[in-house]
């Protein structure tokens, strides 16, 4: 024992020996072995396939706690390379019995033996690939939380959002407004019932606006058919009195005929919708009498109407008092008076344009006339222009009615608009 230190061993039991700096004296411990592997078993404690090897590299002395597993302490001990030098740990993979095993060899200095732990490394991985799977089950949950979270969103707002939404462009379009059982909206169901209170309110006030503008609109029809203007009758008799007296029978009996058909056109109660083709001609009867009244001073035009226009229902005396304003205003201090008629007729627009060359109209009277019939509201009579232009506004809506500008005559120019989507008019 004299040539050795550290740990030996001598008739089968460990001694640890330690010498002084003289190596004068020896002194020795006797280790025991089961409270050695006790000692460094604490390093794979809670381990069940795992185990711990102690060599002795001099006399190849092992210890072991699993001596059972002989097979695999010999591979073990196949793979591993005892290195004089060597001081730090490192591990390498024992493959046995289809199980793999992660294997440690680290250097015992002071006890000059070889330390090597071996653990089944599905044990150490169990962890992770539990925790793994517990983060698998959590996704999974989270996954199955998002969707019936999304679907009971879905189901509680986003649904009955768009069926309130439809229920708008329902009563947008004019259409009847979609069965909805109110009791299974939940929260919706307020809306649901405020919204058709709503709409039943806002149908019954447009109702009753409708027939009170539609009652206000006849009145003012009978109005119109009553006011007969005394200066033109008046005159229209004297006209015929000076032609009888001169003796020109062919003008009196054609002014005869066209005051017949004037006043009987205007003084008709049975329709309040005509054909354009009726109003047509009674504004052109206004104005061979008008013609013949002003000496033939006064030249016009009209042009011919196709038979696409010519069934078209419109509202009666839309388009003489139109031409009467022409007269009224253009033509009472001309020499010679110019007025064009001109109608057009485009899929459901009906247009009728009235031009004269009439040289009293001022930039200013034209603004306000086109600010008076762009905004109806504002106008306080309910004649002549004006009241033609509220009376197409109301039944076909505010893309109809009057619109003015300077005509290229130098006088003023009428466009009558009137936009049939349904609203009135009729094709027979």
């Amino acid at each position: 024992m004299a040539g050795k230190q550290g740990l030996t061993i001598y008739n089968g039991r460990l001694y640890l020996l330690a010498m002084d700096k003289g190596e004068d004296i020896i002194s020795s411990i006797e280790l025991s072995k089961s409270q050695l592997l006790n000692d460094v078993s604490h390093i794979i404690e809670g381990r069940k396939d795992a185990g711990v090897i102690l060599v002795d590299p001099s006399s190849q002395y092992i210890l072991t706690n699993d001596k059972q597993n002989q097979a695999l302490l010999n591979e073990i001990l196949k793979h591993s390379e005892v290195d004089e030098e060597f001081d730090k740990a490192h591990s390498f993979i024992v493959e046995k019995d289809n199980k793999q095993y992660q294997v440690t060899e680290s250097e015992i200095q002071y006890l000059n033996m070889t330390l090597y732990t071996y653990v089944n490394k599905s044990e150490l991985t169990e962890k992770m690939s539990n925790l793994n799977k517990g983060f698998l089950l959590l996704t999974l949950i989270l996954l199955i939380i998002s969707i019936l979270f999304s679907w009971s969103i879905n189901r509680m707002i986003h649904q009955p959002l768009n069926k309130l939404v439809s229920l708008f462009r329902s009563y947008q379009n004019h259409s009847d407004l979609p069965t909805l059982n109110i009791r299974q909206e939940g929260e919706f169901s307020y809306l649901y019932s405020s919204f058709r209170d709503m709409a039943g309110r806002l149908d019954q006030s447009i109702k009753d606006n409708y027939e009170h503008k539609l009652a206000l609109q006849k009145s003012e029809l009978k109005q119109l058919q009553s006011q007969i203007n005394p200066h033109f009758l008046y005159n229209s008799f004297y006209n015929i009195y000076r032609l009888s007296k001169m003796k020109d029978l062919e003008q009196v009996s054609i002014l005869s005929q066209k005051l017949a058909s004037y006043y009987q056109f205007i003084t008709k109660n049975s329709e309040d919708d005509v054909e354009f083709e009726k109003e047509y001609k009674h504004a052109l009867d206004y104005c061979n009498i008008q013609r013949i009244r002003f000496s033939n001073r006064i030249h016009f035009e009209a042009s011919e109407l196709i038979n696409q226009m010519k069934c078209v229902l419109v509202p009666r005396l839309i388009l003489q008092p139109l031409i009467e304003n022409a007269f009224e205003h253009a033509f009472e201090n001309s020499q010679q008076g110019i007025l064009h008629i001109k109608t057009v007729y485009e899929e459901t627009t009906l247009l009728v344009v009235i031009e004269d060359n009439g040289h009293s109209l001022s930039d200013e009277q034209l603004l306000y006339l086109e600010q008076r019939l762009r905004h109806p509201e504002l106008v306080g009579e309910t004649t002549g222009l004006y009241n033609v232009n509220t009376r197409l506004k109301l039944k076909y809506g505010e893309e109809s009615g009057l619109f003015a500008s300077r005509s290229h005559l130098g006088g003023l120019k009428i466009e009558m608009k009137i936009c049939d989507k349904g609203r009135g008019t009729k094709h027979v």
